[in-house]
């Protein structure tokens, strides 16, 4: 009976620790999109501890089948996969995490197995102290991700977990198992030299420290090449900008050229009294004019120029982007202008892109006292999901959709002011706001 209650102790206690570890490590570290549906994952909660209880009682010689004890070896260790893949979006790499977390657990629980075995066996079961040391490892790892994560909360220091890719996992499985095995054979033939275990630990120890230098990137390591690849963004929307700014001005030219030699022949055919001919080419001369007209007119060049660029790609996907406002000329600094309106433009053309049909994106810009705040919104093909003024995407970066947006918050906040988020009645909403600045 007392096995029995020592086994569902310390499971209860691993599979509970298990949940929370794998919870913060998704949800506040690797920053995984979540599902929306909640039917199952108590069973899967339920399955995870029965698994739990039958290994136990299996290790405990309480209820041993040979069959069974085959049998539940693998599901053990991949239990917490289930309810995983319940809360969050299913990827083939999750195998490989889960299968690294317990090859950790397992690994640092047998150094710390291999230095105390001899004073806990007289307090435990023997078959027991193994499991204890394993109790203790997933509580430091809670403790650990607990203090990361109060660290980050408190800007303290930022760390995050890094994107690792399978190959590299894999790698990281070899090496635990490894050390593990190396661990094994140490307790096995020398199971009271104080050499070997130190070794054994010490060997323990290099191999986590190697694998959180790579897994864990604190936020100092990865800003730089997030800058550059801010300033790339940046760089790309003001070329683009310019580019159409060339471009308007050799219509411009074009325009000109041609509406003189038109001019030419028109004197010579009016002079000669030719009506018919010279009414045709007024005709010519209506439509080059209709060509260059400004589609749209908000007050401000920057704005016009790039809202005819915008609404020549957006009109290649059956968008029209409308316009309601005025934008001051003076309002903010051009090249802030440019990346704020490219960027919340080029966000709502991708998202009409998803969709089929006429699309319609509406712009509106309010001057309302000394702020002034542009709202761009675009329908939907499915629900965004929001959470904390971001967007939960699969896409590479996790935090922002793409650094368009992480541009756009800068813009906003240069100027006292912020950016908002919303999705709701099929429509997504970006909604900029700034501080005028008085002069």
């Amino acid at each position: 009976m007392e096995k029995i209650i020592w086994v569902i102790v310390l499971y209860t206690m691993m599979a509970a620790l298990d949940y929370v570890n794998i919870f913060l490590i998704y949800d506040k570290f690797l920053l995984v999109e979540r599902k929306q549906t909640k039917n199952i994952r108590f069973f899967w909660i339920v399955w995870m501890f029965v698994i739990s209880y039958i290994y136990g009682l299996q290790y405990a010689d309480v209820l041993y089948n040979k069959v069974i004890a085959l049998s539940i070896y693998i599901p053990y260790y991949l239990k917490m996969l289930p309810v995983l893949w319940s809360y969050f979006l299913r990827r083939r790499k999750d195998i490989l995490i889960i299968l690294f977390y317990q090859l950790l657990i397992v690994t640092i629980s047998q150094a710390i197995y291999a230095t105390v075995n001899n004073d806990l066996d007289v307090i435990f079961y023997e078959l027991f102290v193994y499991h204890v040391c394993e109790v203790f490892t997933v509580i430091l790892i809670t403790v650990f991700l607990l203090i990361l994560l109060f660290f980050r909360k408190n800007n303290i220091v930022k760390i995050y977990f890094e994107e690792l890719s399978s190959f590299q996992y894999i790698i990281f499985c070899i090496a635990l198992f490894s050390s593990n095995l190396f661990g094994a054979v140490t307790i096995l033939r020398y199971p009271d030299d104080i050499l070997f275990k130190v070794l054994s630990l010490f060997n323990v120890v290099m191999v986590c420290v190697l694998i959180g230098q790579i897994i864990l990137v604190r936020e100092s390591d990865t800003r730089k090449g997030k800058i550059i690849d801010v300033l790339d963004e940046q760089m790309d929307k003001i070329t683009d900008y310019y580019n159409e700014v060339i471009e308007q001005e050799n219509q411009t030219k074009k325009f000109r050229h041609d509406i003189r030699n038109l001019l030419l022949v028109l004197y010579s055919l009016v002079e000669q009294g030719e009506d018919d001919k010279a009414l045709e080419y007024l005709d010519k001369m209506s439509d080059i004019c209709r060509q260059t007209t400004k589609k749209y007119d908000t007050g401000n060049f920057i704005a016009d120029t790039l809202l005819s660029a915008k609404s020549t790609a957006a009109e290649e996907i059956c968008t029209e982007i409308t316009f309601d406002g005025y934008i001051p000329s003076d309002i903010i600094e051009n090249v802030d202008l440019v990346i704020l309106l490219s960027n919340i433009l080029d966000n709502a053309i991708e998202a009409c892109e998803k969709m089929t049909g006429k699309k319609q994106i509406s712009v509106e810009s309010i001057l309302q006292k000394q702020m002034w705040i542009i709202s761009v919104k675009n329908p939907v093909d499915k629900e965004v999901k929001i959470r904390k003024n971001r967007i939960m995407t699969t896409k590479s970066n996790k935090e922002l959709h793409g650094y368009g947006l992480q541009n756009m918050e800068k813009v906003t906040q240069k100027y006292d002011g912020n950016l908002k988020l919303s999705c709701k009645e099929g429509f997504f909403t970006a909604r900029a706001m700034v501080v005028l600045r008085k002069k």
